[in-house]
């Protein structure tokens, strides 16, 4: 497994350096804009965007590409020559694309971090007011006395966990594509569709698993009690990390048991 890890870090190590200076660029173009002002911080708004949104993007983008390239180019067929059973070869790239998408989290709150802390100096009587209103509202929602890493890290876990599942229903799509579909035209087509079938299906189990622990119940009581609060927001945080963790294992043990029984190169 550790072999596997490293081939797959080697392969991309050029890519996540580059992603890594393109983060760094966009990070000091917005901070020198906030510090410059006027027309400026138009350029800054702009960076930050695509900051955020590339760099969520990203770790989808990455795992999905470098999966689908082992089945066209000379790097996956000799991948698929080694003695590595599907399950080591999935369960290497599921732990990478975990990695991934947990360091692309941390930078991101890093930068956005540090932007607020420079917004909150720049304009302390605009600023701070909404970041202590937000701060109130999160705290009143979650019954929690102060916004730290560890009271906003059950959401944070939460949003780990669901970008992780999309990305092996992903990888669970292309491996059906090219395993029990792979003498098919537009096998990529019925992929794709998968995917958001998938994606859709999990979506409703999960709604309905929430529904049978209470879910729907409470946030009728608390709108007739015009309340801002939400009883049992930690029962319904583990109720939603427990379906995320066997969507997720599902389908790296399906994408594995297929991967042992047929590959298409």
């Amino acid at each position: 497994m550790m072999k596997l890890m490293k081939y797959e870090f080697l392969r991309r190590k050029r890519l996540l350096i580059s992603v890594l200076l393109v983060i760094v660029f966009l990070e000091a173009a917005i901070y020198t804009g906030l510090h410059l002002g006027g027309n400026w911080y138009i350029m800054s708004l702009a960076f930050f965007f695509i900051l955020c949104v590339g760099g969520m993007l990203f770790p989808f983008i990455d795992v999905v590409s470098n999966y689908f390239s082992d089945f066209k180019n000379k790097n996956g067929y000799m991948l698929y020559l080694t003695p590595n059973t599907g399950g080591k070869i999935i369960g290497s790239k599921a732990l990478f694309a975990l990695i991934e998408v947990i360091a692309i989290m941390l930078i991101l709150w890093g930068v956005v971090s540090l932007d607020l802390n420079l917004l909150s100096r720049l304009f302390p009587n605009n600023v701070k007011p909404l970041l202590a209103e937000a701060a109130n509202g999160f705290q009143i929602a979650f019954n929690v006395d102060k916004v730290t890493f560890w009271t906003v890290s059950p959401m944070i876990l939460i949003a780990i966990m669901q970008y992780f599942t999309n990305m092996m229903i992903a990888i669970l799509s292309i491996t059906i594509a090219k395993t029990v579909l792979s003498n098919k035209d537009f096998n990529w087509l019925f992929a794709l569709v998968f995917y958001f079938g998938v994606a859709f299906a999990m979506q409703t189990v999960n709604a309905g698993a929430l529904a049978l622990f209470g879910f729907a119940g409470d946030m009728i009581n608390v709108m007739k009690a015009n309340s801002e609060t939400m009883p049992h927001i930690m029962r319904y945080l583990m109720v939603g990390a427990g379906m995320y963790a066997i969507w997720s294992f599902a389908s790296i043990f399906i994408s594995s048991k297929l991967l042992n029984k047929r590959t298409d190169l």
